[in-house]
């Protein structure tokens, strides 16, 4: 039996192709799946001209697409310092997906994620650091690694996927 509490996530990018990224006191694992990228306020019926057409399992179309973060950070957070760090982390993995060129297939500009994306946060007991935002050492840590961590990921998807694959690369 596994020791409590327990943290579970399911994905079906490449395990194996895992990233990890450490920055001062934060470390930061991804898994990187860019099958379907969108944008958090993209039309969800919309398709990018020259796009793909989104489909399900079993179309020509479907690759798995999940970006899984696990954030190990040194800092006690509180509850407040958690909901930040979370909040920075979601930013750091956009400005990643921004820097590798990831389009959204749901509207124009850049992906902010997948529609399955999942992230968590931990830290030692007895929060004491109330702040976790880009501006604070837990959080610029924080960041620095999560960016590090999915932009990594984005580079092994299109080394694996292939230059062309549409989950970026080029402008529209």
């Amino acid at each position: 039996s596994l020791p409590q509490p327990v943290l579970g996530m399911l994905t079906a990018a490449l395990v194996d192709r895992y990233q990890d990224a450490t920055c001062g006191g934060a470390r930061a694992f991804a898994t990187v799946g860019l099958g379907i990228p969108l944008a958090a306020a993209g039309s969800p019926g919309d398709r990018v001209p020259g796009g793909p057409v989104l489909g399900g399992p079993g179309s020509a179309d479907h690759r798995p697409g999940t970006i899984n973060i696990l954030v190990l950070l040194g800092a006690p957070l509180t509850d407040a310092g958690l909901a930040g760090a979370l909040q920075t982390a979601v930013e750091a993995k956009a400005q990643a997906l921004a820097t590798a060129g990831v389009r959204a297939t749901n509207g124009p500009g850049f992906a902010t994620g997948t529609a399955t994306d999942v992230l968590a946060v931990t830290c030692p007991p007895g929060g004491t650091v109330a702040f976790a935002g880009p501006a604070t050492p837990a959080g610029a840590d924080l960041a620095q690694a999560v960016y590090q961590a999915v932009l990594a990921g984005c580079e092994s998807w299109r080394g694996y996927h292939g230059a062309g694959d549409r989950s970026g690369g080029s402008e529209s």
